[in-house]
C-alpha cells in the first residue's frame, strides 16, 4: 500500500517558486509604502513636543500613517490622505501630552480618559455631502476600526528607547498585547516602524506576528486553503506559514536577505488579486 503521509519535501519544492514571487512582489510593494510613509513624515522634520523621544515620535507617525490604509481608495486622493493621517497624528501628540501633564491621574482613569477622547474626535467628523472645517479630513469609512487602532496606542506606554538604534520589536509587541487582543490596527504600525528602521525589518524576530487583516488571510487561504481570523491561535498559524515561506524563498534568493515582511506584503499583494477574480 502507498504511503498516505504528506512529503514535505515535495510540497516544499512545489511551493518555493511561490515563494520566491510573493518576497519579490512583497519587496516592491514595500519600498511603495516606505516612500510614500517618508513623504509624509521626513524624519526629523515634523516638529513635536521637546519631552518627545524621536523613536516615539516615529511609532506614533507609523499608527497615523498605517490606520490610513483602513481608507478605500486612500491612494486616489492624497491632498485628502495627508489631512487624515495629520489628523490621526495629532490626535495621538494630544494624547501623550495629556498623559503626561496629568501625571496624578492612575494609568487605568487616564487610559479611559484618552480612550474617550478618541471616539469623541473621530465621530465629530463629518461625512460627505455635509459641510466641514476646510483643515479637516472626512470621517472615515471605517470608523470602528480607526478608533480601536487609536484607542489601543494611546493606552500603550512605549519602552524607553536605547540610546542610540530604534526600540526592540519583541519589546513593542508584549506592550501591544498587554492593552488587548491582537489586531491587525495594533501589529500594523510595527510593520511600517520596522520598514523604515530597515535592521528591524530583515531581521524581524520569528517571535514577533506579523499583521494579517482580510488581504494576508486571503494569500495564505489562495496558498494552502486555510481560513484564518484574528485569534491568537490563528496568528500562530500565519506566523508559521510566514517563516515557512521565507525559509523557502531565502533557499533560492543566494546573498538577497529575504524577510519576513518581504512575505507579508507578497501576500497581502496575492489577496489583494483573488479578491478582484
Amino acid at each position: 500500500m502507498a504511503s498516505s503521509h504528506l512529503d514535505l519535501h515535495t510540497l516544499g519544492e512545489h511551493i518555493a517558486p511561490a515563494a520566491i514571487a510573493l518576497a519579490e512582489a512583497g519587496r516592491d510593494f514595500n519600498q511603495g509604502i516606505l516612500e510614500r510613509f517618508r513623504r509624509y513624515f521626513p524624519e526629523g522634520g515634523d516638529s513635536a513636543e521637546d519631552r518627545l523621544a524621536p523613536e516615539h515620535h516615529r511609532i506614533y507617525q507609523c499608527v497615523a500613517q498605517t490606520l490610513s490604509w483602513l481608507q478605500p481608495g486612500i491612494d486616489d486622493d492624497e491632498h485628502e490622505a495627508r489631512r487624515l493621517v495629520k489628523f490621526y497624528h495629532q490626535i495621538l501628540l494630544n494624547a501623550w501630552t495629556k498623559s503626561n501633564r496629568d501625571e496624578g491621574e492612575s494609568q487605568t482613569d487616564m487610559n479611559e480618559t484618552l480612550r474617550s477622547d478618541v471616539e469623541s474626535e473621530i465621530i465629530r467628523l463629518k461625512r460627505r455631502p455635509l459641510e466641514k472645517a476646510p483643515d479637516e479630513p472626512w470621517k472615515p469609512s471605517r470608523t470602528r476600526g480607526v478608533v480601536v487602532g487609536l484607542q489601543t496606542w494611546v493606552s500603550i506606554l512605549l519602552p524607553t528607547p536605547p540610546k542610540s538604534g530604534p526600540m526592540s520589536l519583541d519589546d513593542l509587541q508584549q506592550r501591544v498585547r498587554s492593552v488587548g487582543r491582537l489586531r491587525w490596527t495594533s501589529l500594523a504600525p510595527l510593520k511600517l516602524y520596522a520598514l523604515d528602521r530597515p535592521d528591524l525589518s530583515i531581521n524581524w524576530p520569528d517571535e514577533c506576528y506579523p499583521p494579517m487583516g482580510n488581504r494576508v488571510s486571503k494569500g495564505l487561504a489562495s496558498l494552502f486553503g486555510l481560513q484564518l481570523g484574528e485569534t491568537e491561535i490563528d496568528y500562530g498559524h500565519s506566523l508559521q506559514m510566514h517563516i515557512r515561506l521565507r525559509n523557502l524563498a531565502q533557499r533560492q534568493s543566494g546573498s538577497v536577505r529575504v524577510s519576513i515582511m518581504d512575505i507579508n506584503s507578497g501576500l497581502q499583494v496575492l489577496g489583494s488579486a483573488s479578491r478582484r477574480r
